[in-house]
């Protein structure tokens, strides 16, 4: 065991420890050649095994290194180094501040989570789970309880310790170590009952879920298999949320849920209509009377549910409105520290399996929002950014106004070079966000249709030769974003909710985080994230008579493309009508689109758009008040 001040590499300062398991003790340290920096270190001392275990376990460790450098995702703590030292192996990594699982639970009445939380907690781990599986080949956790899971200030999850974590290897018929923590590891980890593999960590999930809303700890019971039937234990459990338990947790693998998107699917299963007021008038007016008439039943059913739930909205205390600023009061427009642009890195394709989140609070505004907390934030860009993007972006592409003065409404107005009257600039970078719900999905045409149905919205312009203006009244494209809406027509949509678009402060911070990071998934350019313009791919214009170039696709068809706390497509697809005001006749446009480059795609890229406008890549998404 290290003591605090012992320094290692001459480089990292021991502060004290913090944690240990099975695999190794860990330190809190001081990174001396980054100032300020403090970091994570796993320590693994053979010496103290027995010597018959010491060979497996260095082995185990130096995977696990390997492993987690090659691993990128937020829900992961990442790994910046790995080196011996006397006698003993050191695994560096970012330090995640906050609790684990475990103490949240400790302190919480009858050892339980409000449900809402508890489903937040597994809607991030699906996420994390997702991404693991989809590597080539699938890593496995195996070892998902609430001491491996991290809970940041923030309301992020993150899993740590991956000292068991393995490849699948197709083929192999069991395990050649049984590990795992009884209680929440699957019956195949343990006795020579099959290989491990993705649907392993279903059942862990099941029952870390069946923990977290009933109190029950599965480490406790006299035998850890079968675990009991939830009702058993909370009655009152929504029957879903109950189903979805007991299937995950089936002893037999064929029995469960064949993937963590199939439980995520289950748990929170994809809306296609955000419930309206229960007193909103039902108008015909014979726009997609089919359509309306089968969502008018879903409807009715959901308002029954979320009626009571739903909270009445006001406008946040963020100061960016849809008119210009008062001279006294300023719009705040701020911006990030510098993150030089990392070569891009490729990762899983697309795969059109849309599932909706839920906030973390007992009380849910909707089942398709995901919570943003309140806390500061630093938004926009710095010219370091904007350097790398005209030296890293622009040059794949042919776009002549990807400019440096195209990304100077990024950055803080004193810092602006080439100032345009048209444009509103930051006056701050950093601000404060109350906690606020925004909508997982962008509006789809199937959402849309509900509100012209019911004679509050206009229907979105459809005549011109674009065939794009049909899409609105083609059920083939029900669950893609509703274009050529005006800016008026977003906002009337959202009132009609009982909601409000999002300022662009809290939009850019639902898109990318506190982290800083350029596109919701990182710092690295898309490949195969989002729906967005490759380059060298023709880029489409409102004049054309056939479909040229990308189109806009299903929501959620990019998994990759989910922000630190769960809201898609905020890269890609359709860009989006902010409550801003960017310059004189102009409201602010956030995100980019199937048809813009991957230097549109960052959060913190704005533009201005006429809002009385009609385009065929601009939708919207709504926002809620956390504390109406």
């Amino acid at each position: 065991m290290l003591t605090p001040g012992v320094l290692l590499q001459n480089r990292y300062r021991i502060l004290r420890q913090i944690g240990g398991g099975g695999m190794g003790i860990v330190y809190l340290a001081q990174d001396t050649r980054l100032a300020g920096r403090r970091c994570a270190i796993k320590e693994m001392s053979p010496a103290q095994l027995a010597p018959q275990d010491r060979t497996w376990a260095t082995n185990a460790f130096r995977q696990e290194a390997q492993m987690l450098a090659n691993l990128k995702h937020p829900g992961l703590a990442s790994v910046t180094d790995f080196f011996p030292e006397g006698g003993n192996w050191y695994l560096v990594m970012d330090f995640v501040e906050g609790e684990t699982l475990e103490k949240r639970l400790e302190k919480a009445p009858g050892r339980r989570l409000p449900l809402g939380e508890a489903l937040n907690v597994i809607r991030q781990l699906c996420d994390v789970l997702e991404y693991l599986h989809r590597q080539n080949p699938p890593v496995v956790f195996r070892d998902l309880k609430p001491g491996n899971v991290m809970l940041t200030p923030q309301g992020e999850v993150k899993l740590i310790d991956f000292g068991i974590a393995r490849f699948f290897k197709p083929g192999q018929a069991r395990d050649t170590i049984n590990l795992g923590t009884p209680g929440y590891a699957a019956p195949e980890l343990f006795g020579g009952l099959g290989q491990s593999d993705p649907r392993s960590d279903v059942y862990s999930l099941g029952a870390l879920l069946l923990h977290m809303v009933t109190g029950y700890d599965p480490t406790t019971a006299a035998l850890p298999f079968p675990l009991p039937a939830p009702a058993s234990l909370m009655p009152g459990l929504p029957p879903h949320v109950e189903r979805a338990i007991s299937r995950a947790t089936q002893l037999q693998p064929t029995s469960r849920y064949q993937s963590v998107v199939e439980l995520r699917r289950a748990l929170f299963p994809p809306t296609s209509v955000l419930p309206p007021p229960p007193d909103a008038r039902r108008k015909s007016t014979g726009v997609w009377l089919g359509l309306a008439a089968a969502g008018l039943l879903l409807v009715t059913v959901c308002i029954a549910v979320l009626a009571g739930v739903l909270p009445l909205l006001r406008s946040c205390g963020a100061n960016e409105t849809s008119a210009p600023p008062r001279a006294d009061t300023p719009t705040p427009r701020p911006t990030a520290t510098p993150s030089p642009l990392p070569p891009p890195t490729a990762t899983s394709s697309p795969s059109p399996s849309p599932t909706a989140p839920v906030a973390p609070s007992a009380v849910l505004p909707s089942s398709n929002s995901v919570f943003v907390p309140a806390g500061n934030f630093t938004c926009g860009s710095t010219w370091a950014d904007v350097e790398a993007v005209l030296s890293d972006l622009c040059p794949r592409y042919t776009d002549s106004w990807c400019r440096e003065s195209s990304f100077e409404d990024e950055l803080v107005r004193q810092e602006v070079r080439n100032p345009q009257p048209d444009v509103s600039y930051m006056d701050s970078r950093e601000i404060y966000l109350d906690g606020f719900y925004i909508e997982r999905y962008e509006v789809t045409n199937a959402n849309y249709a509900m509100c012209v149905e019911a004679g509050a919205c206009a229907p979105p312009e459809r005549t011109g030769s674009n065939p794009r203006h049909s899409y609105f009244a083609d059920r083939r494209y029900a669950n893609c974003p509703v274009v050529y809406v005006t800016w008026e027509d977003a906002r009337t949509y959202c009132a009609w909710v009982d909601a409000r678009l999002p300022t662009a402060a809290e939009w850019e911070k639902a898109a990318r985080g506190t982290d800083g990071r350029w596109w919701p998934w990182g710092n690295w350019a898309p490949t195969n994230e989002a729906n967005f313009r490759h380059p060298g791919q023709s880029a489409a214009t409102e004049e054309d008579t056939v479909l040229v170039g990308g189109d806009l696709a299903p929501v959620g068809s990019y998994p990759a493309d989910s922000s630190p706390y769960g809201a898609m497509d905020m890269a890609g697809n359709a860009m989006e009508w902010v409550d801003a005001w960017y310059g004189p006749g102009k409201h602010e446009i956030r995100g980019g689109s199937w048809n813009t480059g991957s230097f549109a795609l960052r959060a913190a890229g704005r533009t201005g758009r006429e809002p009385g406008a009609l385009y065929f890549d601009v939708g919207f998404r709504c926002a809620r008040d956390a504390n109406p």
